[in-house]
């Protein structure tokens, strides 16, 4: 969770440019900070990003991003939500044995507001 307790703040991972812009429309809409982070941009960094959560394009990054972000934040990091495509089970099962909460994209997008909301 981010240090500032008044700034509540996400950090979005992944390539997909109109799915960062619905993310940020939504984040905006409950007065939320945004990081725009690339896979690349989140394999150089040494800690995990001080925001309250990240949300993680799957379908975009793939196992990688997964392995990725699990080795970064490890237990202490803030929490991660990915979405990818509801027929990729085994990328699902795979973001979620590594502490990933993993959602099928279309409830991804059905919940975002309540997602970012509970920040």
């Amino acid at each position: 969770m981010s240090n500032d307790r008044n700034r509540r703040a996400i950090a979005v991972v992944g390539g997909d440019l109109m799915a960062r812009s619905r993310i940020e429309a939504a984040a905006a809409a409950n007065s939320l900070e945004i990081q725009r982070l690339s896979p690349d941009d989140l394999e150089s960094l040494e800690a995990p990003p001080d925001v309250d959560l990240v949300v993680l394009d799957l379908d975009s990054g793939g196992r990688a991003l997964v392995d990725t972000w699990a080795s970064l934040a490890d237990e202490s990091g803030p929490r991660a939500v990915g979405y990818f495509s509801h027929v990729d089970v085994a990328l699902g099962d795979h973001a979620r044995s590594r502490g990933v909460d993993a959602i099928p994209r279309g409830r991804f997008w059905r919940t975002l507001e309540e997602i970012l909301a509970a920040l």
